[in-house]
């Protein structure tokens, strides 16, 4: 597995922080008109497989860090949650933040866990578009098991899942778009290894620990990718500047917006090449 961070090599110096450097390069695909669920339930179909659903090329709990498991537990009992609830991430890039959401015990509404500061991405304000175009992604994804890296050369890394329908819808192309450690990056976002330690436990133990008699799919959460903080303010600041993405911010937005109103994920499917946003809760 180490060789899925090949296509996100590491490079010297920081991204670009500042929307005064930020300029993009755009291009519209095909037509595409269908419904499909991005974040709903997946059948695990593989005849003997386990319910995790997936052939595990190794243990994601591998090279486990005893001292930042003890510390996270300990940090998450101030929440009333332990190491394994559910967790949901945001990313914003103009701040360089990454939010880490825990839903205590499992049930109730998430609770914010941690902002860890973005060492680095590449690319600029935009979505991901095509192989070699050294882009962050943006948008809404899917983290599952099988996308757990525990040998990176960054430490740890985990896959974001692009390109998710919606990407495909528009004939996006690009892979192992991660979240990793190494503080540089070439179309990922990169943390520093101190807190892809904490940020891949989380996730870990999350994925891998034993189903509710309920479950009948693979366990997963989500993680969405902002170009900033989408407040009406800068979507009209920044759909000025690039309006060809102006609307699909705006579709973003309502993620946004259905999750700080309920402290839920939302469920979120694709229809006609865009984003439908269901708010939970």
């Amino acid at each position: 597995m180490t060789s899925m961070v090949g296509k996100c090599a590491a490079t010297s110096g920081l991204a670009m922080r500042q929307e005064r450097q930020l300029t993009h390069k755009g291009k519209m695909a095909q037509q595409q008109t269908r419904r499909t669920v991005l974040l709903g339930t997946a059948l695990v179909a593989a005849s003997g497989a386990t319910w995790l659903g997936w052939r595990m090329r190794s243990n994601p709990l591998k090279n486990q860090e005893p001292e930042v498991n003890q510390r996270l537990a300990q940090r998450l009992s101030l929440l009333g949650a332990r190491l394994g609830d559910p967790i949901f991430i945001r990313l914003f890039k103009l701040s360089s933040n990454l939010e880490l959401w825990v839903q205590p015990g499992g049930t109730g509404p998430f609770v914010k866990f941690h902002d860890y500061p973005i060492c680095a991405f590449s690319g600029e304000l935009g979505p991901k578009e095509q192989e070699g175009d050294h882009q962050a992604p943006e948008g809404f994804y899917r983290v599952e098991a099988s996308q757990l890296n525990p040998n990176s050369r960054h430490h740890r890394s985990f896959n974001l899942g692009y390109p998710n329908a919606f990407d495909r819808s528009h004939g996006r192309t690009g892979s192992y778009l991660m979240i990793h450690g190494g503080c540089s990056s070439v179309g990922c976002y990169a943390m520093t290894d101190a807190s892809i330690a904490e940020i891949y436990a989380l996730a870990a133990t999350y994925l891998t620990r034993a189903p509710r008699a309920q479950e009948k799919s693979p366990r997963a959460f989500q993680v969405h990718a902002f170009p900033f903080v989408p407040s009406n303010q800068a979507l009209a600041t920044f759909g000025q500047k690039y309006p060809q993405w102006h609307s699909f911010w705006r579709d973003l937005q309502k993620g946004y917006l259905a999750f700080n109103r309920t402290q839920y994920p939302p469920t979120i499917t694709v229809e006609n090449q865009r984003y439908v946003v269901e708010a939970k809760g």
